[in-house]
């Protein structure tokens, strides 16, 4: 039998307490502009379910990583080099 261990993050994220609203995600390692870092939202029959990075990501005006649609997905990917123990963050929006 295989052994899988579920991590609902991906190596080199964690929750961390946030200086803009409660707990966040904070990088433990360096990432590069354009890293995908998972999945943040899925879409099933029309409801969104947020995933851990979905659930722990805080809004920015000037944010260091996007949401990109992927099919039924949003997929969370960097826009500029994160360095270590820096929060995560997106500009949140509601499209119309």
């Amino acid at each position: 039998m295989t052994k899988f261990n579920y991590k609902p993050l991906p190596k080199g994220v964690t929750i961390g307490n946030s200086k803009i609203q409660g707990l966040g995600l904070f990088s433990t390692d360096l990432f590069p502009t354009h890293t995908i870092l998972g999945i943040s939202h899925h879409i099933v029959d029309y409801q969104i379910i947020r995933t851990p990075l979905g659930g722990f990501i805080n809004h920015a005006l000037k944010p260091n990583c996007e949401l990109v649609e992927n099919g039924s997905t949003y997929i969370l990917r960097t826009i500029r080099n994160i360095l270590p123990q820096e929060e995560l963050t997106v500009r949140y929006s509601i499209e119309q």
